[in-house]
């Protein structure tokens, strides 16, 4: 493959060329692989074996939102994560992602879980491109071989303490298992505790459509949740999460 060209910033119509011209005269046959638009990964090998409260914690929110047949992607990860901080506080526990969530995109984001999954991928999560590079609708999947040792550290002096956490994650998204939904569900929750939006209709509507994140993503949450959805999720949180 040609060094430089593509993500080196060489142009490859420039380099092409003379590749063929300097291989011409040989006489063998060659096969030059072209830079390609699409990023051509692969499944990472290895991840952390140590658990950590946040690792066992996020590993199992991702293994029962498997449990009914869903698909999690990276998008919905980061929606745990984001529900995964909110209880935790709101039990008077540390936080275990410990980092901040900004209003993006597709909702609240965390570089810390993006790294967080990464450093399960290939340990206790699998993705079919490296997490490091996955797109927010690529899916990740828990690793059942690994379940009893998530299970057995869930039960340790380290992590035991968030079991309910995870319990009120597990009731908040119910029914939101998608992610539209669980762009939507957390949407709503971070404009009510970062905005301090108010939990009805027209205020959150309103909140929507000048939501913070960078440009096109208001525009994009105003065609995609109706007032009918939104009403269900604030009335679906103040019924679960109401503080």
């Amino acid at each position: 493959p040609p060094l430089g060209a593509g993500n080196g910033g060489l142009d490859w119509e420039d380099v092409k060329p003379l590749i063929a011209r300097a291989l011409a005269d040989l006489d063998v046959a060659v096969t030059v692989f072209e830079p390609s638009h699409e990023y051509q990964n692969v499944v990472k090998r290895r991840g952390v074996e140590k658990l950590t409260p946040a690792r066992a914690l996020m590993a199992e929110l991702i293994a029962r939102y498997e449990v009914l047949g869903f698909d999690c992607s990276i998008l919905e990860a980061q929606k745990l994560a984001w529900f995964l901080a909110g209880a935790s506080r709101r039990l008077g526990l540390a936080d275990p992602i410990e980092g901040r969530f900004i209003a993006d995109r597709y909702g609240p984001y965390s570089d810390p879980v993006r790294h967080l999954l990464d450093s399960l991928d290939g340990s206790y999560l699998t993705c079919e491109r490296r997490v490091a590079d996955a797109k927010p609708f690529d899916p990740i999947r828990f690793r059942h071989d690994r379940r009893n040792r998530v299970s057995a550290f869930l039960t340790t002096d380290a992590a035991a303490a968030y079991r309910p956490a995870l319990d009120r994650v597990t009731a908040a998204i119910d029914g939101f298992q998608s992610p539209h939904g669980m762009e939507l569900l957390a949407t709503v929750d971070w404009l009510r505790r970062e905005a301090g939006t108010e939990m009805a209709v027209t205020p959150m509507m309103a909140a929507i459509t000048a939501w913070p994140g960078p440009d096109g993503a208001a525009d994009r949450k105003r065609r995609i949740f109706t007032a009918a959805q939104v009403e269900t999720a604030i009335d679906h949180l103040m019924a679960t999460d109401p503080i």
